[in-house]
């Protein structure tokens, strides 16, 4: 492997590996010709397939989605006057990158190009996105896709900016066709597979889901969210109202009365806080009734752990009480481990961690957990950096 010689990569990865490129690390992949930017092309793109839209269990109200702009929103004259929230954006500079398995996506502002490796050839790209009038600000990447719709060998990705998202599927011998172009309504947030279901999220409340299966595309209303994170086939929502709501993915279930989606509240805090970071470890003990899940949470200035056994489904999560810590500030983002609990707080980006004791691979109270280490991070990322993907435990 080649070092780093200035290459723009994404500041985040949530795939098998994860590396930020700087002129000590070493790079992962750097093609030796820079990518070419797609055509752009004067025919306006297809239109959006006909959204759903339906209230959720919150009862909130949402009007129509708005008209995706994919093909509404012209973009920029030239390559050079690209912009990103109001500053130049290098036309060549990979803003994102996300991984699964043996594939890579690197997002450029207006592009997206698939790379896969092989033990035999090592990196080669398999697909180039067409050109997008919208700058991209979310990247999805499914590289093992079951009941696709060209069969199980399809690879998925998927791009998303403001409330459009574009979703293309890439054959095993690279030729991609687009599925279609999807709106959330409001701005996306997060963006994701779950199996072989797509999932966007919006901070607002809505949850849009493409169905591999069905083909089929839904949005949903749901309780303002502030925090989201997967455990197997589970969407894990923590919401502005305290409680913490899940979705299963895998069975996808519809309410018969409405064909809403079975969104079920798994727990709720006490203090009526806000559910502001979510993170979520299975462990290894499973039973015929299913995993015993942790979930580590951040509601308003604590930090605390529930714990769900599979015997125990009926009557909800177990709180941890050694686990319920006190922060000097609201948590912004948590990450559960198999051996440690790491919290994010929105004052100066102050770390906290923790060491888990585990018995058997279970959660343990004795002799519990213990301070690790505290610290405050001055800088994330560079003031003119491009949002990068982030997404779940990842910190």
């Amino acid at each position: 492997m080649a070092q780093c010689g200035g290459c723009c990569c994404a500041r985040s990865w949530r795939g098998h590996h994860a590396a930020a490129c700087s002129s000590t690390v070493t790079c992962l992949l750097q093609p030796s010709q820079p990518a070419a930017i797609p055509a752009r092309s004067i025919a306006p793109a297809a239109s959006a397939p006909i959204q759903e839209e339906r209230p959720g269990p919150s009862g909130a109200e949402g009007g129509p989605p708005r008209a995706c702009p994919h093909a509404a929103i012209p973009g920029p004259p030239g390559a050079e006057d690209l912009q990103r929230l109001g500053s130049p954006v290098d036309p060549r500079k990979v803003l994102i990158v996300a991984g699964h398995h043996n594939w890579i996506v690197a997002a450029y502002a207006h592009f997206v190009i698939c790379y896969r490796i092989k033990e035999s050839s090592g990196w080669q790209q398999v697909f180039s996105s067409p050109y997008l009038d919208w700058a991209i600000e979310r990247v999805a990447l499914n590289a093992k896709v079951v009941g696709g719709p060209h069969g199980d060998k399809d690879k998925m990705v998927a791009a998303a900016s403001e409330s459009s998202i574009i979703l293309w599927s890439i054959q095993d011998g690279g030729s991609g066709n687009e599925i279609g172009v999807f709106s959330l309504g409001v701005p996306v947030d997060s963006l994701f597979f779950i199996g072989s279901q797509l999932v966007a999220t919006s901070h607002t409340g809505k949850v849009g889901v493409w169905n591999a299966v069905t083909q089929h595309w839904q949005v949903q209303d749901v309780v303002p969210i502030t925090s989201c994170d997967t455990a197997g086939s589970f969407l894990l929502l923590g919401c502005s109202n305290g409680s913490i709501y899940y979705i299963d993915m895998q069975k996808f279930p519809l309410r018969m009365k409405d064909k809403d989606l079975l969104v079920t509240e798994l727990y709720h805090d006490p203090s009526n806080d806000a559910i502001t970071a979510l993170s979520v470890y299975l462990t290894p003990k499973t039973s015929v009734s299913g995993n015993w899940i942790e979930i580590a949470m951040g509601p308003a200035r604590a930090v605390r752990v529930i714990v769900q056994h599979p015997e125990t489904v009926g009557s909800g999560p177990q709180l941890f009480p050694d686990l319920s810590l006190c922060n000097r500030s609201p948590v912004t983002k948590i990450m559960l481990s198999e051996k440690h609990l790491v919290s994010l707080c929105a004052d100066n980006n102050h770390v906290r961690t923790w060491t888990v004791t585990r018995f058997r691979g279970m959660i343990s109270t004795q002799p519990g957990s213990t301070p690790l280490a505290s610290f405050k991070i001055l800088s994330l990322e560079e003031a003119e950096s491009h949002g990068s993907y982030c997404s779940g435990n990842d910190i």
